[in-house]
């Protein structure tokens, strides 16, 4: 399947699906509860950044130790609750090539080219590329249209506030009269989509290195008490070292202990729950991470039809047959992870997400290793070669008026 036959469906749950979807019976969602664990030695870039387990855990290397957790979430809060401004502009930066377009914006490769460089643009992972960003450009007009404006000024929010070595890193926003525009971390290996449809499909031991990375992130995110929504391969970008980034956060959204109610994300990825329109919580990443896993290890979905409208039946019923190849444990957490009841669904019991840490098919995986970033990368990409071959240029729209002011004031 082609990435443009990938598309994202943003609908209220006012919109019905289907009358056959609403007459299904909600299962109800359980409470779980995860804790810190302070990550004590090794590099000084990582340390900052705590991994976590559950209380129950018996992973080696780690160390319950509540004040972690408390210092991670208060750094998120306080920048999550005040944004930083910059003062930046478009003629700051040389253009140097199109990464990608999206649906109402565009990303560029820029340069900063003014004197003095700000510290905040300096390359620890890349010197060579220093004052290097990603430019994400978001033409407000086609925002607007598309009824978008509080996914980006959620995303721009939330992006500046996380720091994670599995995620895409925030360095700065600014805005103008026609666009909005976030600065984010170079990444130059292309999207694992990409990476994916090259090789048609990963070997198990491939597809466990890049699950890891996955599992990482979205456990930080969880603690955090930010529910992803959109996790497929086009979100997850490679970078020079072969290690995943994860990217995209217009989905992504605060409920903290709370439910979501919206229709968001891409079709195939989509959990039950999220399809009956009652309600949902961070299960919903867990049953994506189960599509993920599934695919990498098959090259297609587990639910996929040329008919949306039968992809959602396929999720309701949530059938689907593993391939032959599939090793015993690889069938045993993607069924874990496909599963319906949300009580028995891996990363919703009472162990959390350590229920898929601790999973047969991880049992070979050093989880403190995982996060050091010292587990050796299967591939590493050509970064010389043309990682995103399908993108155009484009010079962003102007206007002498300040459009949507008030709905972007936030940004």
């Amino acid at each position: 399947m082609s990435n443009n036959q990938r598309f994202r469906v943003s609908l209220t749950i006012k919109q019905k699906l289907d009358e056959r979807f609403q007459r299904l019976q909600q299962i109800d969602h359980t409470h779980f509860f995860l804790t810190y664990a302070p990550m004590g030695s090794g590099p000084s870039s990582s340390s900052s950044h705590p991994t976590l387990t559950s209380s129950s855990s018996s992973t080696p290397n780690t160390i319950i130790h509540h004040d972690l957790y408390k210092q991670a979430r208060e750094e998120f809060d306080t920048r999550y609750g005040t944004p930083t401004t910059f003062s930046l502009n478009y003629r700051d930066f040389q253009i140097i090539r199109p990464l990608g377009r999206g649906a109402f914006g565009s990303v560029k490769e820029v340069k900063y080219a003014r004197e003095p460089v700000p510290d905040y643009l300096q390359s620890h992972d890349n010197p060579s590329k220093s004052y290097h960003v990603a430019l994400k450009i978001i033409n407000k007009k086609s925002a607007h249209k598309m009824k978008q404006e509080e996914h980006v000024v959620n995303e721009k929010r939330i992006l500046q506030s996380l720091h994670f070595p599995y995620i895409i890193r925030f360095y700065f926003s600014f805005k103008d009269n026609s666009n909005l525009y976030i600065g984010l971390e170079l990444i130059e290996g292309g999207e694992l989509f990409r990476h994916l449809r090259d090789c048609e499909k990963f070997e198990e031991k491939k597809a466990k290195f890049y699950s890891s990375q996955i599992i990482l992130a979205l456990e930080y995110l969880h603690l955090l008490g930010i529910v992803y929504r959109d996790l497929k391969p086009e979100n997850l970008l490679i970078d020079r070292h072969g290690y995943i980034k994860m990217c995209d956060f217009g989905f992504a959204k605060k409920i903290d202990r709370g439910k979501a109610y919206t229709l968001c994300g891409t079709p195939e990825f989509l959990a039950p729950e999220i399809i009956l329109g009652r309600g949902y919580n961070m299960g919903v990443d867990y049953w994506a991470l189960g599509v993920l896993i599934f695919e990498m290890n098959a090259g297609y979905s587990p639910f996929w039809d040329a008919d949306q409208q039968k992809i959602y039946h396929k999720i309701i019923n949530g059938k689907f047959r593993p391939r032959s190849a599939f090793s015993e444990n690889l069938v045993d957490i993607v069924r874990g992870l496909l599963q319906k009841d949300l009580t028995k669904r891996l990363g919703m019991m009472f162990n959390g997400i350590n229920d898929i840490k601790k999973h047969a098919w991880f049992r070979d995986l050093d989880w403190m290793q995982v996060f050091l970033k010292k587990t050796r990368a299967p591939w590493i990409p050509d970064i010389r070669a043309n990682n995103f071959p399908d993108a155009e240029d484009e010079e962003p729209s102007r206007s002498s008026v300040n459009l949507y002011e008030k709905e972007f004031h936030d940004f």
